[in-house]
C-alpha cells in the first residue's frame, strides 16, 4: 500500500510542476527527488523479494555481518528485475525534468511549484524504505547498543546456569529442514506433498502452534532462538566468539558431557554459522569446505555447496560412528536445497520424483527435501541407539518469499516442529509458542529439568509462554534491546592490540578478530561494533567512508591500504598498520604493526587527544578518499608501454558465487561501467566511458542472465574484427564465474579469432581478465578462485600511433597467488602504485 501511495503522489507532484518550473538548478532538483524516491521503491521492491518482509532485521543483519559464503545465483530473477527497473527510474526521470521545465513564455507558477514539493516531502515520508529504515533506526539505532558493557537481564529473561542440564541423559539428533514449515503439510493446501513426514508424524510428538519472532525469520536468527532462547542481536561473524554472554544449548550439553557436532552443506562463513557453534560448545563444526573429502563425486556440487541426500547420507554414517561410542553425543544438522526464492535446487536421489505435473520447481524441491527427510529419519529410527536417543525435526523459520508465497501467506502458517524417542508418547501439543521456547522444551525431552531458558518457557512445563502472557513480544524484545546487544561482548582495546600476522588476526588480550577489521568507538573508546571484509562487496575502504566523518575507529589493516586515507607518501615498514582517528580530522595517524608487538592503548588515546573533526576538512579530502577506493579492495597491478599508447584505466574481476561487482572504470574520464555474470567484451576508448560490445553467461544455474547493454550478439572475435576501428582497445572481464556445470557452453566459438589462449585454463569462480592493446598486442591475467583482481591499465589505446612493442608490467603487485603470464620479476605488494 505505501508503495502505490508514494509512486501516486509522485505521479501528483509531476502532474502539479508540469512546465511549472522556471529554473534548470531548480528542476534539476526536483528530479533528483523523483530519482531518489523511485530508487527507493526499487530497493524495497528487491529487498521485500528476498524477505516478505520490507526491509526487516534480517537485512539489518547482513549488512552488518556481511553475505560471505552465499550465493547470488538463486536470485538472478530478482537481480534482473531490480536492474530493469533502475533503468526504467533513470529514464522517468529524465522525462520527468523535461516534463517540468517552463518554456520561455510560460509564466511562472508559484502555487504548483509549492505544491508540488509538498507532494515529494508526502511521498518521501510514506515511502515504505524510509518507513521501514526509519523503524530500523529507531529500535536498534547506535544509541541502544550495549557499547560493551555488561547490561542487567530484564525480568522476562530466565538466567540460565549450565549445572541446570546434569539431569540429561539421552543423546540428541536436531534435523534443522530449511523453510520446511509446517503449513506444507496441509492436505487441503498441498495434497500429497509431504506423504513421509505426515506418516512419521504418527510416531511423533509434534508441536502443531510454533510461531516466530522479531530476528528470528532466517536461519541464524532461528538457530539462535531454539538453541538459546533469545533473538539475535549482534553477530560473531568476523569475531572470535558468536554472542559469548549468552547460554545455549551446546554449552549446557557440553557441560553434561555430550559430544556435540554441527555439520551443513553450505559455508560456515555466511552469517557467521561456525563461529556461533565453535563458542556454544560444539567440538565438530563441519561445513561445505570441510565435507566435500567425502563426497563420492567430487563434482556433485550444488549452487549452495553440498546438495542435501548428500549432506544427509554423510550425516547418517556419522549418526552410526557416534552411536557405536559409549558417550553421550549431540548432532547437528542443516539442510539447504529449499532454500527461497526459486528452490529448484533438487538433489540427483529425486531424479523421476517431482510433485504433481512436475511444473513448479519449488514444490519439487519441498516434495524432494520430505523424500530424503524421511529416509533419513527412518534411518535413525531404525538404530538401537534410538533406545537412548531423542531425535528433533523442525522448519529452521517460516518460508521465504517463493512460487508459492500467496498460498502460504493465506494460510495459518506456523513452524514444524517434532520430537521422536522412547518414552515420548506420540501426539500433539498445540499451546502456543514460539521458537524461543524450544530450547528448554527439547532439554526437557533430554531429562533436564529446565522450565526456563532465557525468554522460553517449556511446552510441556505449567509456565505459560510468553507468546500467551505477553500483549507484544516483539515489542518487548524491543525494549530490551540494550540488554540483548550487550550479549554480543565486543573485545575491547584496553590491553592494546597485538597482530598475528601468520593466522591474519589482532588479539585484544586473549580475544581476537580476523583482519582486517575496523573498530568503531564511543567518545570513551570502547569499542560499540566491529566491521570486516566479509565478502559482502561492500569493503573496509567503503563501509569507512559510509560512516559519519566524526566517528573515532582504528582501522587494522595492510599499510599499503590504509595509507590512502592517512596520505602517507613513504610506505610504512611492515605488513599491518593502525590508522587511528576520524576519516574528518587532519589528525589521522597511523602505526607500523609489528608482528607479536603490541600496540599500547595508551598511543590510542593520546592520538584521540589531538582528533578534531571538521567537516570543511572532510569536504575537501572525500573525494579523493572515494576514487582512491578503487584500487585498495584488491592487489593491484599495473600494465604500462613504454610509448606510443594512451589511456588510465583500471578493470576489476571478481571470481565466486557470492561476487559483488567487476567493472572497467576509465580513471580519466570518471567513467564506471559494470558487468554481468559470465563473460564481457568491451571496447575502449580514451577519451570516452567503455563500451559493452558482447557478453556470454556461461554460468547460468540459476537461469541466464542476458546483459541488454551489449551491442552485438556474436562471438568476441567476429566482434573485435567488427568495432576494430571504433576503438583503441578491446578487454574481456570475467565476473562470478566463468566455467560451472554446464558441459555444452562453446568456449572456443566465443574466444575464436581473439588471440586469447589463457581461458582454457580458467577455474570455477576465478578472476580473468585478458586485454588486446591499441597494438594488437595481447596480455592475459589469471586470478586466486573465489577473490577480487584489480589491474590498473595505463598507456595500452591506440590513438594515432601504431606501436608492435610488447606490453609491459612496471611497478606491478602480483595478485596473490595468480597463474605466471609473463617472466618478469614483480615488485612486492608494498611497492604496488597508490593512486593520488
Amino acid at each position: 500500500m505505501e508503495t502505490a501511495i508514494s509512486l501516486a503522489l509522485i505521479l501528483l507532484a509531476l502532474v502539479l510542476l508540469r512546465k511549472a518550473v522556471k529554473s534548470r538548478r531548480a528542476a534539476l532538483g526536483f528530479s533528483a527527488s523523483i530519482l531518489v524516491l523511485l530508487l527507493f521503491l526499487v530497493t524495497y521492491y528487491g529487498v521485500n523479494a528476498l524477505t516478505g518482509s520490507g526491509i526487516d532485521e534480517s537485512v539489518l543483519f547482513h549488512v552488518v555481518a556481511g553475505m560471505e559464503g552465499a550465493t547470488v545465483q538463486d536470485f538472478t530473477a530478482i537481480i534482473a528485475v531490480v536492474a530493469l527497473l533502475v533503468v526504467a527510474a533513470l529514464v522517468m526521470t529524465y522525462f520527468a525534468f523535461r516534463f517540468m521545465r517552463a518554456r520561455k513564455n510560460d509564466a511562472p507558477h508559484r502555487a504548483p511549484v509549492l505544491a508540488g514539493m509538498a507532494a515529494l516531502l508526502a511521498a518521501f515520508a510514506v515511502n515504505p524504505t524510509v518507513l521501514d529504515v526509519s523503524d530500523l533506526a529507531w529500535k536498534y539505532g547506535i544509541g541502544a547498543l550495549g557499547g560493551g558493557n555488561r547490561i542487567a537481564p530484564p525480568p522476562e529473561y530466565v538466567a540460565i546456569d549450565k549445572r541446570d542440564a546434569k539431569g540429561t541423559d539421552k543423546n540428541v539428533v536436531l534435523l534443522y529442514l530449511e523453510s520446511i514449515e509446517r503449513t506444507y503439510m496441509d492436505e487441503d493446501l498441498f495434497p500429497g506433498l509431504t506423504p513421509n513426514l505426515l506418516e512419521l508424524e504418527k510416531q511423533a510428538l509434534s508441536f502443531t502452534d510454533m510461531t516466530q519472532v522479531t530476528w528470528a525469520s532466517w536461519t541464524i536468527g532461528a538457530m539462535v532462538a531454539s538453541q538459546c532462547g533469545i533473538p539475535l542481536a549482534g553477530s560473531g561473524a568476523g569475531s572470535d566468539e558468536f554472542l559469548p554472554a549468552a547460554t545455549c544449548m551446546g554449552d549446557l550439553l557440553r557441560d553434561a558431557g555430550y559430544d556435540m557436532t554441527y555439520m551443513h552443506g553450505s559455508s560456515l562463513e555466511f552469517a557467521g554459522w561456525g563461529t556461533f557453534y565453535e563458542t556454544h560448545g560444539f567440538d565438530t563444526v563441519e561445513g561445505a569446505d570441510d565435507l566435500y573429502s567425502a563426497l563420492d563425486d567430487p563434482y556433485y556440487k550444488s549452487i549452495w555447496g553440498i546438495y542435501d541426500d548428500a549432506l544427509l547420507k554423510i550425516g547418517a554414517e556419522r549418526f552410526d560412528t557416534l552411536a557405536a561410542r559409549d558417550a553421550l553425543f549431540g548432532l547437528v544438522l542443516l539442510t539447504v536445497d529449499t532454500h527461497h526464492p526459486q528452490g529448484g535446487t533438487v538433489s540427483n536421489t529425486c531424479e523421476g520424483i517431482t510433485y504433481g505435473d512436475g511444473e513448479n520447481p519449488f514444490l519439487n524441491a519441498v516434495h524432494c527435501a520430505d523424500h530424503m527427510a524421511g529416509e533419513f529419519i527412518r534411518h535413525v529410527l531404525a538404530s538401537p541407539a534410538m533406545e537412548d536417543t531423542v531425535l528433533l525435526v523442525m522448519s529452521d523459520h517460516l518460508a521465504r518469499p517463493n512460487s508459492v508465497w500467496d498460498t502460504l501467506e493465506a494460510a495459518d502458517r506456523t513452524n514444524l516442529v517434532m520430537a521422536f524417542g522412547a518414552g515420548i508418547e506420540p501426539g500433539k501439543i498445540d499451546k502456543p509458542g514460539t521458537t524461543f521456547d524450544l530450547a528448554p522444551t527439547f532439554l526437557g525431552l533430554l531429562g533436564a529439568e529446565v522450565d526456563a531458558m532465557g525468554y522460553g518457557r517449556d511446552l510441556q512445563g505449567p509456565t505459560p509462554s510468553l507468546r500467551t502472557t505477553t500483549a507484544d513480544l516483539n515489542l518487548l524484545l524491543e525494549d530490551h534491546w540494550t540488554f540483548l546487544s550487550s550479549l554480543a561482548v565486543f573485545p575491547q582495546l584496553n590491553a592494546g592490540i597485538r597482530v598475528d600476522e601468520a593466522a591474519e588476526k589482532a588479539y585484544m588480550g586473549t580475544r581476537y578478530v580476523r583482519l582486517p577489521a575496523i573498530f568503531q568507538l564511543n567518545d570513551d573508546l570502547r569499542v560499540r561494533d566491529i566491521l570486516y571484509d566479509l565478502d559482502d562487496g561492500n569493503k573496509l575502504p567503503r563501509k569507512l567512508l559510509d560512516t559519519w566523518y566524526g566517528d573515532r575507529f582504528v582501522w587494522v589493516d595492510r599499510c599499503a591500504r590504509v595509507s590512502v586515507f592517512e596520505g602517507r607518501k613513504a610506505t610504512l615498514p611492515a605488513k599491518y598498520c593502525a590508522l587511528v582517528g576520524s576519516i574528518g580530522s587532519p589528525g589521522l595517524t597511523s602505526f607500523p604493526m609489528a608482528d607479536g608487538v603490541t600496540l599500547p592503548f595508551d598511543s590510542l588515546k593520546n592520538v584521540f587527544a589531538q582528533v578534531r573533526p571538521d567537516q570543511a576538512y572532510f569536504d575537501s579530502v572525500v573525494g579523493g578518499f572515494y576514487n582512491n577506493t578503487l584500487l585498495i579492495d584488491a592487489d593491484e597491478v599495473r600494465a604500462v608501454s613504454p610509448s606510443g599508447l594512451v589511456g588510465d584505466f583500471v578493470v576489476r574481476s571478481t571470481g565466486g558465487a557470492e561476487a559483488w561487482e567487476s567493472y572497467v572504470s576509465n580513471r580519466a574520464q570518471g567513467d564506471i561501467v559494470y558487468v554481468y555474470r559470465g563473460m564481457t567484451l568491451l571496447g575502449l576508448n580514451p577519451d570516452a566511458a567503455p563500451v559493452k560490445i558482447a557478453h556470454e553467461d556461461t554460468c547460468a544455474w540459476g537461469g541466464e542472465l542476458p546483459d541488454p547493454e551489449v551491442l552485438l550478439d556474436t562471438g568476441f572475435g567476429p566482434a573485435m574484427d567488427r568495432m576494430s576501428d571504433d576503438f583503441g582497445a578491446f578487454v574481456v572481464v570475467v565476473h562470478s564465474s566463468a566455467v560451472c556445470s554446464d558441459p555444452d557452453i562453446d568456449f572456443e566459438g566465443i574466444f575464436a579469432g581473439t588471440g586469447f589462449s589463457k581461458w582454457r585454463d580458467i577455474q570455477g569462480a576465478q578472476p580473468y581478465v585478458a586485454i588486446r592493446a591499441g597494438n594488437d598486442n595481447i596480455t592475459e591475467y589469471l586470478g586466486t578462485p573465489n577473490t577480487a583482481m584489480v589491474l590498473e591499465l595505463r598507456d595500452f589505446l591506440r590513438l594515432n600511433t601504431v606501436d608492435t612493442r610488447p606490453l609491459v608490467l612496471r611497478d606491478a603487485a602480483d595478485p596473490k597467488n595468480a597463474a605466471e603470464v609473463h617472466d618478469l620479476t614483480l615488485l612486492p605488494l608494498l611497492q604496488a602504485y597508490r593512486a593520488p
